[in-house]
This record gives structure tokens, C-alpha cells and sequence, in this order.
């Protein structure tokens, strides 16, 4: 387990929502603005899917979110909350890849 996937986990196992989760796992590489997007805030997302596009915009990675969002649906089908909750899959899962899934495109 790397290092961004462990806090990421880390920080929702202690009752932080997945957007929060994942952008805090992200901060030493980030420039926080004060507005991590709420879960489901933008046509229904995951909130560690929308905490994800944010931090590649902000690591000049913009190009890569359509990347990202792809190898995310190859692993868990939906983008969107009310999807992935029908699913077997726990929001930490969905936190965690994520977290992985940004490491692989920084080429961490």
C-alpha cells in the first residue's frame, strides 16, 4: 500500500467524507484553496472521483482526469455516488484507488 493510499484510508476510517479523505492525503503536493467539491456536488460523483480531478488540476495534470475517470469506471463500473453504492464495494475502496490511481499517473 503506498503512502497517499494509506492516509487517504487513514483519514476516512476516522470519519472523514471520501473528498476530504483523499485531498487530505494530497496536501503536501497541493495548494488547498478551501474548496474541496462535496461528494455528489457535480452531476452526481463520487466525492473521492471529484477530490481526484481536483487535485490533478492543480498538479498541471488536467489532461489526465479523462485517464483517470476511465481506469476508474474499468475498476468499479460508475463514476457517480448512487451507482457505486448499489455496488459490494465500501467508499474506502473507492478512496484508496483513487489515491493509487493518481500515484500511477504522477508516476509515483
Amino acid at each position: 500500500m503506498g503512502k497517499h493510499e494509506e492516509q487517504a484510508r487513514n483519514l476516512h476510517s476516522k470519519g472523514n467524507n471520501c473528498s476530504i479523505s483523499l485531498y487530505g492525503a494530497f496536501l503536501e503536493d497541493t495548494k488547498l484553496d478551501g474548496n474541496i467539491p462535496a461528494p455528489r456536488s457535480i452531476a452526481g460523483k463520487c466525492g473521492a472521483v471529484l477530490a481526484a480531478e481536483k487535485i490533478l488540476r492543480e498538479l498541471g495534470k488536467e489532461k489526465n482526469i479523462e485517464e483517470f475517470e476511465k481506469e476508474f469506471i474499468s475498476k468499479f463500473g460508475y463514476l457517480t455516488c448512487i451507482d457505486l453504492m448499489r455496488t459490494e464495494r465500501r467508499c474506502n475502496d473507492y478512496v484508496g484507488e483513487s489515491a493509487n490511481l493518481i500515484d500511477k499517473i504522477l508516476g509515483k
